[in-house]
């Protein structure tokens, strides 16, 4: 009922609150977030669609996070929950430390529609050093489960049917045929269940310096084609700490900033 739901909404958002301050994490709170985390957002699909209020500020993290990190993101734009917080998107969950990681679950299970964590890079020195975080807590079961939880997240967020947000894998050189190839399989899904036109056979191939104009016209077009063709607006693809944005510019933007702050337009 409506009383059983709104005591669940307090539980979850106070573990959140006790993750955010009291490091380190206890055992009981980790797998209580992960046993939270895992009912909340059971439903997703490894593509999200988003659709966020007009003038809503979103904030995409592509960033090592700590706790210390996340409490200076919350202070600048607002603790989730709070009136008028923006929507946070967290590209790189699997790089951040055991604390931050657990305290972004918590955060996600008590604010599912405004706290998202993406699949990221399985990078082998993150999880390693996941793993041993959790073994210096005498707690290796929990890095079990967290690195099974990390890589069953969603691939991709489709914001307001017109902004494509995932990681990939050689943001700066990779062709939309790469690109599309990659996402289907992270996806494991048709492509065409987001999209409409769909076909991946009729990119050029074999691109190397000689045909890539120097100042990126040919590969800038080849993203603008393959965008109107997904009827998308823009591309943003982050790589362990790189940000790349493909749309209507002239050449992609790339950026080595921890974050990009975006606001919802009306249609």
């Amino acid at each position: 009922s409506s009383s059983s739901s709104s005591s669940s909404e307090t539980g979850t958002s106070s573990l959140f609150e006790r993750c955010l301050t009291a490091a380190p994490v206890s055992s009981h709170d980790a797998y209580l977030t992960v046993r939270n985390y895992h009912h909340a957002t059971v439903h997703r699909r490894a593509l999200i669609n988003l659709q966020v209020e007009p003038h809503t500020i979103v904030v995409c993290r592509n960033a090592q996070e700590s706790l210390e990190s996340l409490r200076q993101l919350f202070e600048a734009f607002g603790y989730p929950g709070q009136q008028r917080s923006p929507t946070f998107i967290f590209m790189r969950p699997s790089a951040c430390d055991l604390d931050a990681l657990l305290t972004l679950l918590a955060a996600g299970s008590a604010y599912p529609g405004s706290v998202f964590l993406l699949r990221s890079d399985t990078d082998a020195t993150c999880l390693q050093g996941l793993t041993e975080a959790c073994r210096s807590r005498a707690n290796n079961p929990l890095s079990f489960c967290l690195i099974s939880l990390l890589a069953s997240l969603p691939a991709a967020i489709i914001l307001n049917s017109e902004v494509l947000l995932c990681n990939g894998q050689d943001v700066q050189s990779a062709t939309p045929e790469e690109f599309e190839i990659g996402l289907r399989k992270a996806l494991k899904l048709a492509w065409s269940t987001a999209t409409l036109d769909s076909e991946i056979d009729d990119y050029p191939v074999g691109i190397d310096d000689n045909t890539i104009g120097k100042d990126g016209s040919m590969e800038s077009a080849l993203w603008k084609e393959w965008l109107k063709k997904q009827e998308l607006q823009k591309l943003v693809r982050c790589e362990q700490g790189v940000t790349r944005l493909d749309g209507s510019m002239p050449r992609p933007a790339l950026s080595e900033a921890e974050m990009f702050v975006a606001r919802a337009r009306e249609h």
